[in-house]
């Protein structure tokens, strides 16, 4: 009887030490929330539908680059295209990216930095001086261009630039070159040598 009894106080205090550990491991079991509970569902848990339908006519692919937006090329140039007589004078008729390389200029004028050194008798060609003193033979549809201010660069033949400021008021002229002659006949000149050289190159 004495040893049942002995035997009946260990289980209870087998028992007694296990009971702790028991509640430890139910407790997380129990804070769990059901599986049964309802799920709220907000906005943004939709957006992943619209980011991934491959369906959409107007979905575009997505660019990982966060940067500044890389900034354009500041292009000037003007184009030597002839030349004529205004007002018995000898001119020289360029076009360019802006009204600041466009008009008709006489010799001693200046165009980007090049003073007019020479214009041929037959309007061929015309001589730019540089402050190095040295010079540029510019014939007709020959260019010079820079990029961001940089150097200018001669351009042999350029082709005719679509967004080139064309001669066609003496407002846009600079201030030193004689008033447009009568008759608007400056903008007839620049339109047949322009043709002229077309004709010539596709030959």
């Amino acid at each position: 009887m004495k040893r049942i009894l002995i035997s009946l106080a260990s289980l209870v205090l087998i028992l007694a030490a296990a009971s702790p550990a028991m509640a430890q491991t139910n407790s997380p079991a129990e804070a769990a929330p059901s599986t049964n509970d309802p799920v709220r569902l907000d906005l943004a848990s939709f957006q992943i539908i619209a980011q991934h339908n491959i369906f959409d006519p107007n979905r575009r692919a997505r660019s990982n680059f966060t940067g500044p937006a890389p900034r354009p090329v500041q292009v000037d140039y003007f184009t030597f295209n002839g030349g004529g007589e205004v007002n018995h004078k000898r001119t020289a008729f360029f076009t360019g990216s802006s009204f600041r390389y466009s008009g008709r200029y006489s010799v001693n004028d200046t165009i980007g930095g090049y003073k007019i050194a020479e214009i041929d008798p037959g309007f061929d060609y015309v001589k730019l001086s540089a402050s190095s003193n040295q010079f540029i033979k510019l014939e007709v549809m020959d260019q010079m261009r820079r990029s961001d201010s940089g150097p200018w660069s001669l351009v042999v033949n350029a082709p005719p630039e679509p967004d080139a400021k064309p001669v066609v008021a003496a407002s846009d002229t600079p201030s030193n070159s004689p008033p447009a002659s009568a008759g608007g006949g400056e903008d007839d000149i620049i339109k047949k040598l322009m043709l002229k050289r077309e004709k010539e190159n596709a030959k």
